[in-house]
């Protein structure tokens, strides 16, 4: 059977028990660390679907080379560069003047050069738009492969729960904590980036609460078109009993100091 969302006809999640599940679990990536009260509450989630029956493949990914994937992401800036306004993409283009090649900038293992990816896609040419392109249909396949041995891929929302929220700056600019690691607040759009440069659709969950009683999100993957079936994996996690839970009364003051999750 088949529903309709968005215009595209999409096939029903057949499975209707945890059990039924094949999923691979990632609740950490060389590409964006997280603290240990993140990774904690997935491994504690994934031991629990565990014992439900759900077939668990612990750290399993993608044959991806994750940094030229985060390289590849330049082209939601090039997407993106549309929505500038006339002078602010002009200074963008007078700025990438002297970058390199997006494949050729540098990724070390505390910046992954987000700043640079802007301004990269800000002035990509359409023939590097190709080369991209196809540089993308490699990493489908990838997931294509992957996906036939899994039905989803529980992995991280974000790198850490809600931290204090900081406006200085441009994004690129600013740091959270990551086991008390000063690391750059935009290297965690790499799990924004690792599914959806493919076009994957995915649905953030609740994986219950960490140490600190703030709440942790699950990014549920599912394969291209199996929106449902991340959906229905989402609404069988909520009747297991996760489900969102407003932080306890020591912390009153989220909404207004702390970023979401």
């Amino acid at each position: 059977m088949l529903r309709t969302l968005a215009g595209r006809a999409m096939p029903e999640c057949g499975k209707r028990a945890l059990g039924e599940f094949r999923v691979a679990l990632l609740d950490m990536h060389e590409m964006c660390p997280a603290d240990a009260e993140v990774r904690g509450a997935l491994q504690a989630l994934g031991r629990r679907l565990w014992a439900q029956g759900v077939r668990v493949a612990w750290n399993a990914r993608p044959a991806i080379d994750a940094g030229a994937l985060w390289r590849t992401y330049v082209l939601l800036h090039a997407a993106t560069s549309a929505h500038v306004g006339e002078a602010a993409f002009a200074a963008a283009l007078k700025q990438a003047e002297a970058l390199p090649d997006p494949f050729d900038i540098v990724i070390d293992g505390d910046d992954h050069g987000y700043a640079q990816l802007q301004l990269a896609g800000a002035e990509l040419r359409h023939r590097d738009w190709l080369n991209l392109q196809q540089a993308r249909l490699q990493f489908e396949a990838a997931w294509d492969a992957f996906f036939c041995e899994h039905d989803l891929l529980l992995c991280l929302a974000a790198s850490t729960a809600a931290f204090p929220l900081d406006e200085q700056g441009e994004p690129w600019q600013r740091c959270i904590d990551v086991d008390g690691l000063r690391t750059p607040l935009t290297n965690q759009f790499f799990w924004a980036g690792h599914s959806g440069l493919c076009g994957l659709p995915s649905t953030v969950a609740s994986a219950g609460t960490g140490v600190s009683g703030l709440p942790v999100g699950v990014q549920i993957v599912a394969p291209r078109h199996a929106d449902l079936s991340a959906l229905r994996f989402a609404r069988l996690l909520e009747a297991a009993g996760y489900r969102y839970q407003p932080p306890p009364l020591a912390y009153p003051a989220i909404s207004s100091t702390h970023a979401p999750h």
